[in-house]
């Protein structure tokens, strides 16, 4: 198995390499949409049903992770004016609990 190779730089060199990396590792972090998620539970209903995400800014997406039965969820076509606190979500079904990923 090949190793990867020691290169040794200058203090200077070092310090840049180190400072690239970390910033890099952060901007990866930072704008990744499943590292900066929230998962949700709510009881949905066949029509408008308000679901705060608690992201603090508009939603990239979604995903359903669980729910109670065979229903389908889906973002209602209402004008939602508060996309920074909350999702308008409707199911096929009425009552239906589900548990969502939101990115």
């Amino acid at each position: 198995m090949r190793t990867l190779k020691t290169i040794r730089g200058t203090e200077y060199e070092n310090s840049k390499t180190q400072d690239f990396t970390s910033a890099m590792i952060k901007s990866l972090v930072r704008d990744n949409p499943i590292l900066n998620s929230n998962v949700v539970t709510a009881k949905i209903e066949t029509s408008d049903t308000s679901v705060f995400h608690g992201l603090g800014r508009k939603i990239t997406g979604w995903l359903v992770i669980g729910k109670n039965g065979n229903v389908d969820f889906w973002e209602s076509t209402t004008v939602n004016e508060n996309r920074e606190r909350e999702v308008i979500l409707q199911s096929s079904a009425g009552g239906s609990t589900a548990t969502f990923l939101f990115f």
